[in-house]
């Protein structure tokens, strides 16, 4: 059973980066039942702004994949896969990476007004085709981001991938760098669509929590009669702190 969450008009979803995202693209274009990344029409518009070998410092200088003056993206959601090209440059460090990436998640929540920048997570890569140092440098990275973002605006994500470090790395095709995606199997491709899809509902539900009026405290009441042995007792409990940013997408999947 699909979710939707109903809004006046198609609330804008940005899904941008490198290839990874531009293969999603081609994915939901091409496979009916993936279209619009599952998400209803009449709650959400997916916009796919993507080019293959993007790195951090590209898109942050890239006019047209920033563009947004003739798209409506008030109160809109913007996912971000990037980074993990950033280490084909041997110089790249993680924390280099990481603060680059930081630096355009507050450029696209500051300056284009998304309500909530998702940051997903970056994806090994098999070292045949990367080198040895390639996939201890994106955990590392991942690392710098989990803590940088674990404390940071409740309007910033940071999405954690499951179901894609297994040692064997199944998951990837036959050129060691891209998600699988073979014509008559879609197991992984619809694996990574459906964690993309789980944070972008619950951003939508944490949002949808933050705008609800906050429940007022409940008193203690005992009854006023001290013979009789039962007692009209209510806990007292405050309200339920929002959940961490950055979170696990296992909760969500379907």
């Amino acid at each position: 059973m699909e979710v939707s969450i109903r809004y006046p008009k198609p609330r804008t979803l940005v899904l941008m980066g490198h290839s990874f995202i531009r293969r999603l693209g081609a994915f939901m274009n091409n496979v009916q039942h993936y279209a619009n990344l599952r998400l209803q029409k009449d709650s959400f518009e997916v916009l796919i702004r993507a080019r293959g070998g993007l790195k951090t410092y590209e898109l942050a200088n890239s006019r047209e994949l920033l563009d947004f003056q003739s798209i409506h993206i008030d109160n809109g959601i913007c996912y971000k896969q990037i980074g993990g090209n950033d280490f084909t440059d041997p110089q790249a460090t993680p924390r280099d990476v990481a603060r680059q990436i930081m630096a355009l998640t507050h450029f696209l929540l500051v300056t284009n007004n998304f309500s909530y920048v998702i940051i997903g997570q970056l994806l090994r890569r098999h070292p045949s085709k990367v080198g040895s140092h390639f996939n201890t440098k994106v955990i590392d990275t991942n690392k710098l981001l989990h803590d940088q973002y674990h404390s940071s605006n409740s309007n910033l994500i940071f999405w954690h991938h499951r179901g894609f470090w297994n040692p064997d790395m199944k998951y990837l095709a036959r050129d060691g760098i891209h998600i699988k995606d073979s014509y008559h199997g879609h197991r992984f491709m619809s694996k990574y669509l459906q964690s993309v899809k789980s944070v972008v509902l619950h951003a939508s539900h944490f949002e949808r929590r933050n705008k609800m009026p906050p429940k007022k405290r409940k008193t203690v009441t005992t009854n006023p009669n001290p013979q009789r042995k039962k007692r009209l007792h209510t806990q007292t409990s405050p309200v339920a702190s929002p959940p961490c940013d950055v979170v696990d997408a296992h909760h969500y999947l379907q």
